[in-house]
């Protein structure tokens, strides 16, 4: 059976794709996007569809889209064929052979992969890397506040940037047919610019295979993800595939990581190194920070010398692209923050409270420093924080070392422990507590909420509570459950609470 409604016509497409497409009525025929995504061998399988979008998700599909089903480490996308097409697909390209009497095309395409995957995006999407101007953003830690940071510069000098990122992703980088969508309703809506945070992982799995950043950013590099990369090696490697030619055209580097240095080496590309040394007359207080750079002076709403890393990147992206320093000054000092990143918990009475979304060593330590220098002697500072399970457990030690070296009293408690018996977690972080051996207060206390109270309660009027490990996320995962969490929230119900008592 033809399913086709009109005949192939290869001209008529191209239209389509060389002009960049409205992603509403983008169309082509799944012949042609095969043929441009080199799969043309697998054109005479199948009757013609025309496809109006892409989606690894079946959940996701939208009437007329091309469902693609990858094979993960613990599902078989064969499995969610019906449930796409009973969604609105119009054809699906598999993994494996599928036996089945639906009534659309069905391609199988063995060793199927996201490098596979991201041809088959750009042969529907187009080059979108000419029509937009891509700020990648890569590290440990600092991606989300140093993309955030740019697109506000870029945004307040009137370059509309959007942003892919952790804040509104379910990965802190999507697949690569969520990315080419949202770049182009990005371009659709006007926008000249976007920054991305870019993930190891990401890069790993080629979910940005085909994409060119004229700028990328390495914040830096510390533990973490070694369950998906098993050795600091390995995790650095994926983070430098950023900076290969043909991937980037100019990079930006923190010179004061040791992974910066490292990549500062033999470049492929044009790099820009930035520091500490870069900076003079810093001033740390419990309101933001300032700085001189330039003979330019920067106040940023931000505690914490990390934050003034992120800033100087931000800086650096934004003097590149034209803006000069009095115009990022101007906008840095009306920056808002970040969600979840040292957002603090507003009341009148009781502790300061903030809210972080710490949760590897050095992530932590630094959050930890930046709000002890805010404090005053004689203030004590309650840190709360857990640990995910199914993740990397090398760093639990290593977090309960740090937390009972750096603060005054511990409450360890549940992160997102999915699958993983919270005990052992805990366990597993208090052995780094015990190894401190530094004569700190800690107790378990599983339930987060009532960790969260127990730790506002106990803390006096000018202590400092520091709630780590889940920042901007509004669930907690329990095995095979999610339920609403927010960790401002409960801090705030705790503060709100703390305020009447002591009225």
């Amino acid at each position: 059976m033809v399913l086709a409604t009109r005949p192939f016509c290869v001209h008529e497409s191209r239209q389509h794709f060389e002009r960049g497409w409205n992603v509403e009525e983008a169309k082509i025929l799944l012949s042609e996007l095969l043929f441009r995504a080199g799969l043309g061998t697998f054109v005479a399988q199948q009757p013609e569809a025309d496809v109006n979008g892409i989606s690894l998700d079946s959940r996701t599909i939208q009437r007329g889209d091309l469902f693609i089903g990858m094979n993960g480490m613990s599902f078989d996308g064969t499995t969610f064929l019906e449930d796409a097409r009973s969604r609105g697909a119009v054809a699906a390209i598999l993994a494996r052979p599928h036996q089945g009497g639906l009534n659309f095309p069905v391609v199988h395409v063995p060793n199927l992969d996201r490098s596979s995957v991201a041809d088959i995006v750009y042969a529907f999407y187009g080059n979108i890397s000419k029509k937009l101007r891509l700020i990648g953003v890569t590290g440990t830690n600092g991606k989300t506040t140093t993309a955030q940071m740019i697109a506000h510069i870029l945004n307040e000098s009137g370059l509309k940037c959007g942003v892919i990122g952790t804040l509104n992703s379910e990965r802190t980088t999507p697949e690569s047919p969520e990315i080419f969508r949202r770049l182009t309703q990005e371009l659709e809506g006007g926008a000249k610019y976007v920054t991305m945070e870019v993930s190891s992982i990401a890069l790993e799995q080629k979910r940005v295979k085909n994409l060119v950043y004229f700028e990328s950013v390495f914040t830096n590099l510390s533990q973490d993800h070694l369950d998906y990369h098993h050795n600091m090696s390995s995790y650095f490697a994926s983070k430098a595939l950023l900076f290969k030619k043909g991937v980037t055209t100019l990079g930006i580097v923190n010179r004061d990581s040791a992974y910066g240095k490292q990549l500062l080496k033999n470049p492929e590309i044009d790099l820009s190194a930035v520091g500490r040394a870069d900076i003079e007359n810093v001033s740390l207080g419990v309101d933001g920070s300032w700085f001189d750079y330039h003979g330019v002076k920067f106040y940023i709403p931000l505690i914490g010398e990390h934050n003034i890393y992120n800033a100087l990147c931000a800086i650096h992206v934004a003097s590149s692209v034209g803006l000069s320093l009095a115009k990022i000054q101007s906008a840095l000092a009306k920056f808002p923050g970040v969600q979840g990143r040292l957002q603090k918990v507003v009341s009148n009475l009781g502790p300061r409270v903030y809210v972080d979304y710490a949760h590897s060593p050095d992530a932590l330590l630094q959050v930890i420093v930046a709000v002890r220098k805010t404090m005053a002697p004689g203030q004590k500072l309650f840190v709360v924080f857990g640990a995910g399970g199914n993740r990397d457990r090398t760093k639990r030690a290593q977090m309960g070392y740090i937390a009972a070296t750096n603060a005054d009293a511990l409450i360890i408690t549940n992160d997102n422990p999915r699958f993983e018996d919270p005990i052992a977690i805990a366990e597993s972080i208090t052995d780094g507590v015990c190894e401190a051996d530094a004569n700190t207060s800690f107790e378990v206390i599983y339930d987060r909420r009532i960790a969260i109270f127990k730790a506002i309660n106990d803390a006096e009027e000018g202590h400092v509570v520091l709630i780590a490990g889940k920042g901007h996320e509004t669930y907690q995962t329990v095995g095979n459950t999610t339920i609403y969490f927010s960790d401002v929230e409960v801090a705030q119900e705790a503060l709100n609470r703390y305020a009447g008592r002591v009225q």
